[in-house]
């Protein structure tokens, strides 16, 4: 159900677990990467354990698991979703249509096979979790620490929607009060201190792993790296321009009108969660899955009841089964067939050919664009820059940044050039260090397709 790999990030992700595997230890420095060796840069490596996952799927079962893998995961998403609102979809068909209309294409984006196809089951579990816990009290609360250390061990980064959810769950329960039609509901002080400690083991929890703190820290520390931001696709804020991004943005309008038109009193946490995941979604891309999932705890409860009784409502209403099963099948469909067949997981951006002249330069000191690092990772070269854009953040990243982005400063680039000793440039025809090459007419071309 993929669209395809982002940046090739799926072919270093499975090199790293086989690393991992063959010299059984975890890498917190640049594998893979000779500028990082040589600027004895950290790498906080926080999904090796997804990677071990993804390589043992991809080393015994090849392409075809790893297919499946991304198609179970679609599936699991869209059964999970649809069982957990069954009763708000039966009586919303419109609304709950916009929903399952969008969700094939956040699919397409983002269910690839990367440790985040983890993530998006871990995080559907935890906010599961914690509206059943606000409820009525129950056991399960304690497996969201247990949660907590799988997620910090297989997505790092990502298990901070782990905390960040147990924290607006906390606000919101923590005492009675009420803001015109949002209501703030207590829990009771025995319970609220039990969640309370769960935050405190989840975080914990997530900590436990080889890279300790720095798998919560080092998160901030990216978001926070205006030009990585700007540079990595899928961390970039989403451009309403491009049709993905503005299908994805869809359903923040719908649940806006939900809100605002229901006559319902709004829980403290469902409106904190629906503005934190919007924030982050607005603030990068990446987060528009999640945001999806989140959804399906707050957006069809406040659906608007003017519709409700409506003839068109009515008439749908006979045929809510059959266009259920349309919407479904229509979901996997066009997920299924934007991933085409289990041979595009390892899309290439190197011809055979331009593989072959890179053996041949056996370069020790290559410069590559940003996308072709993980291929060549892949196929066993060292790099100068990968998809591991946080280990790079700094003194390198800045530096490729100035490459990539800011020619206009000759001897700025000249310096850059000459600090790093590049024996070889590894360049994609548009990108604006290719062509200031071409006008020094210092280097030769030595292949190009």
């Amino acid at each position: 159900m993929s669209g395809g790999i982002i940046s090739n990030d799926f072919l270093w992700h499975v090199k790293v677990g086989e690393w991992i595997v063959e010299n059984f230890k975890v890498p917190t420095y640049g594998v893979f990467s000779w500028v990082a060796q040589e600027f004895d840069l950290y790498w906080t490596s926080h999904e090796w354990l997804g990677e071990v996952i993804l390589y043992l799927i991809d080393h015994f079962t090849g392409d075809i698991g790893v297919w499946v893998l991304c198609m179970i995961s679609g599936i699991v998403t869209i059964f999970l979703i649809a069982k957990h609102n069954k009763d708000y979809i039966a009586k919303n068909i419109i609304f709950s249509s916009v929903f399952f209309i969008t969700l094939p294409v956040v699919l397409k984006v983002f269910t690839i096979p990367r440790p985040q196809l983890f993530s998006s089951l871990f995080f559907f579990a935890v906010l599961a979790i914690l509206y059943t816990y606000v409820e009525r009290d129950t056991k399960w609360i304690w497996a969201i620490p247990v949660i907590s250390l799988l997620w910090g061990n297989i997505h790092g980064g990502m298990a901070t929607l782990c905390y960040i959810s147990l924290f607006v769950f906390l606000i919101a329960t923590f005492k009675d009060f009420s803001i015109g039609r949002v209501h703030c509901e207590s829990i009771g002080k025995k319970r609220w201190l039990k969640l309370l400690l769960v935050t405190v083991l989840s975080i914990v929890a997530i900590c436990l792993n080889p890279n300790g703190i720095k798998t919560i820290s080092f998160v901030f520390s990216h978001m926070g790296d205006a030009r990585v931001m700007a540079t990595v696709t899928e961390w970039a804020a989403p451009d309403i321009k491009q049709l993905n991004s503005l299908v994805c943005a869809i359903p923040i309008g719908f649940c806006c009108i939900s809100l605002i038109s229901t006559k319902k009193n709004i829980k403290a946490y469902d409106l904190m969660m629906f503005v934190v995941m919007a924030f982050l979604f607005l603030r990068s891309a990446r987060f528009s899955y999640y945001f999806t999932i989140s959804m399906a705890f707050y957006y069809f409860k406040y659906m608007p009841e003017f519709l409700y009784d409506s003839k068109i409502v009515k008439s749908l209403k006979n045929v809510y089964m059959p266009l259920s099963m349309v919407l479904l099948v229509a979901t996997l469909g066009v997920g299924a067939m934007t991933f085409g067949s289990a041979s595009k997981i390892k899309d290439r951006v190197l011809s055979n050919e331009a593989l072959q002249k890179v053996e041949e330069l056996s370069a020790e000191r290559a410069y590559n664009f940003y996308d072709l690092g993980g291929e060549l990772i892949y196929y066993g070269h060292d790099v100068f820059m990968d998809g591991r854009a946080d280990m790079y953040q700094g003194e390198v990243f800045n530096d490729y940044y100035s490459l990539t982005k800011s020619l206009n400063d000759y001897q700025k680039t000249k310096d850059i050039i000459e600090k790093y000793q590049f024996d070889a440039f590894l360049c994609i025809p548009d990108e604006p260090l290719n062509m200031y090459l071409e006008m020094t007419g210092d280097y030769e071309e030595y292949y190009k397709d």
